[in-house]
């Protein structure tokens, strides 16, 4: 582990999932033209609960003490990947994403208590509220000639529910470089109990 290390509480989503998303990526490129987006790594796509930052590997240790706590509030539930926006917004957006529907607001319930219960071993931390989506990429160049571009490919695209999915875990992830670029490694696994 690193000295600093990027890390965020999220839902891992599983291959068929991700493999849903790359579909959904490759529509709105289509669309949009090939350009105009960097392209998130499927593979690297998870749902992010609550973004904690740099932190230091005591402090990474810290709160992987509490997260296991945290998890016994909660019980397995279920969550579905649909419709398209962007932000900050879908007229011109920079990042184009895939909402979170189903038990959305279990979810949310676990942003808020992760927030309370970690918040004082994040000095750098300022709450944003959950963003109950997933980001698929970003933005190139900036020019509302691609914005807008982006913008009408979202709206042509298709917006149903992409997938269903149980969750019964949440997981604590760092951002790790390499030579192939940057990749996430799982830092521990926190399941919900079932009873």
């Amino acid at each position: 582990m690193e000295e600093l290390n990027r890390c965020f509480v999220g839902i891992r989503l599983p291959q068929e999932a991700q493999a849903k998303l790359a579909e959904v990526q490759l529509a709105i490129r289509h669309k949009a033209g090939s350009d105009v987006v960097r392209w998130s790594n499927t593979a690297e796509l998870q749902i992010i609960v609550l973004p904690l930052g740099e932190l230091l590997v005591e402090r990474v240790h810290q709160v992987m003490s509490l997260l296991p706590n945290i998890a016994a509030q909660f019980r397995p539930f279920e969550i579905t990947l649909e419709g398209l926006g962007g932000s900050p917004s879908a007229l011109q957006p920079r990042f184009p994403w895939v909402g979170v529907g189903g038990d959305a607001q279990v979810l949310m319930n676990l942003h808020l208590a992760l927030e309370r219960s970690l918040m004082p071993l994040l000095p750098n931390y300022q709450a944003k509220g959950f963003q109950g989506h997933i980001d698929l990429g970003r933005i190139k160049i900036e020019s509302e000639q691609n914005r807008t571009a982006l913008g009408r490919a979202i709206k042509m695209s298709p917006t149903g529910c992409i997938y269903r999915m149980a969750v019964t875990q949440f997981d604590l992830f760092r951002s790790a470089t390499s030579s192939g670029g940057v990749h996430l490694v799982t830092e521990g696994s926190y399941p919900f109990p079932s009873f």
